[in-house]
């Protein structure tokens, strides 16, 4: 914001998940801004790696509010995430 680049940056705003007039869950996304360059709205999420229930809220979100939202972020990019893998002993004895 300091830079004239993004404008309206929020952190950790609390956004209920409702379909139709139920409230699901709630998601709290990490933070928002609006971009200056191009006026769009970005939603951004910071993950070290995913879980079945962040990526169930993740679409479910995205769904919901892809008319508030221009581009959803997800940094760093999924590709990037660790993953935790099951390693495998050495048997032999």
């Amino acid at each position: 914001e300091n830079l004239g680049l993004i404008s309206s940056l929020k952190y950790h705003e609390v956004i209920p998940l409702v379909v139709n007039d139920e409230k699901i869950c709630t998601y709290e996304l990490d933070f928002s801004y609006l971009r200056l360059t191009d006026h769009k709205a970005i939603a951004c999420e910071v993950k070290g790696f995913a879980t079945a229930v962040f990526r169930l809220k993740w679409k479910l979100f995205k769904a919901l509010y892809s008319n508030e939202f221009d581009e959803f972020e997800i940094w760093p990019t999924p590709a990037k995430w660790r993953c935790k893998r099951k390693t495998k002993r050495n048997r032999n004895v």
